[in-house]
Formats: C-alpha cells, structure tokens, sequence
C-alpha cells in the first residue's frame, strides 16, 4: 500500500491588473482610495479589485463612485458637471 499523498500547498496566484479609464467634462481632479493621481482624462492601470474614486469638479464639486477594476479589461468612469 503507497503511503497518503502529502496535499500541496501551492502560493496563491497574483492578483491580474486592469486599466481605469476616467473622463469627465470639463476636467475632475482625481483620487483612488483617497490618493491623489491626477487630472482628467486619466488612464491608470491598477490591480484588479475595487476602489473608490473621488472625482473632485473645477468649482470644488465631490463626487464618489465604487468602481471594480477586473483583470484585463478596461473599466471606464465618466462624470459631466
């Protein structure tokens, strides 16, 4: 009789990356997970899982989207103020 088979303990695969598209009109100054980024457009390419984008308008307007970032695809954010 063959001794039991020892399970294999294999490390967990790495997360993929999308890319977050982010347009709005006539510009947003943008922050992922509260960390600034950048001003639209903005194209950022980020570990697939979710964020929130906090969309900050030219007269100080606010606003945020929970967005999920999926593994190699595009997910697009468009705001018009």
């Amino acid at each position: 009789m063959a001794p039991p088979r020892q399970p294999t303990t294999e490390p967990p695969l790495p997360a993929g990356t999308g890319t977050l598209v982010i347009t709005a009109v006539p510009f947003a100054d943008i922050a992922v997970d509260g960390r600034p980024r950048g001003t639209t457009p903005l194209s950022l390419e980020l570990t697939a899982r979710k964020y929130q984008v906090t969309l900050t308008g030219p007269n100080g307007e606010v606003e945020t989207q929970d967005v999920e970032v999926i593994n190699a695809r595009e997910t697009k954010v468009s705001h018009k103020w």
